[in-house]
């Protein structure tokens, strides 16, 4: 007997976790964005960043991650931008699943050596998924965003 699937049986979406490296507004922008669970499109997204100082992306006494807001300004067609053309904004309100320090280490149980415990700073961690905050395992993206400053004479 032949049946059909419904369409809400459609498969779950694909997992996918981004670091983000950097404390730049650049970062913020894009945790804003990829971090926006309210968009269909990030849903299985695990989003991590690794700053010098973070506590701009985490709260200093809770360790929650800190939501951040951006207004993306998007023409209404890419065959000819121009400034002098309309546009149209759309608000992007996220937050990052997991914030690591630089030089912050932690000492973690190692995967698949049960008992045995080593020490990984926060690089480390965000990359690998061990001590990670969150399920999304072993990165997948890795972003290294600099501010402007960074790239000036």
């Amino acid at each position: 007997k032949m049946s059909t699937m419904s369409s809400s049986s459609s498969p779950p979406p694909r997992r996918q976790t981004t670091v983000l490296v950097g404390g730049s507004n650049g970062t913020a922008s894009l945790v804003s964005i990829l971090g926006d669970r309210s968009k269909a499109e990030n849903a299985g997204h695990t989003i991590r960043v690794v700053s010098r100082h973070p506590s701009r992306f985490a709260d200093a006494a809770t360790g929650r991650p800190i939501r951040w807001r951006c207004d993306e300004q998007k023409p209404f067609s890419d065959v000819v931008p121009s400034s002098l053309l309309p546009t149209n904004w759309t608000t992007h309100v996220g937050e990052a699943d997991s914030v690591f320090g630089y030089d912050e280490t932690d000492e973690v149980s190692v995967p698949g050596e049960r008992g045995r415990r080593a020490e990984y700073n926060g690089l480390e961690r965000a990359i690998s998924g061990v001590g990670a905050h969150d399920d999304g395992g072993p990165a997948d993206v890795l972003l290294l965003s600099c501010p402007v400053s960074a790239h000036l004479p």
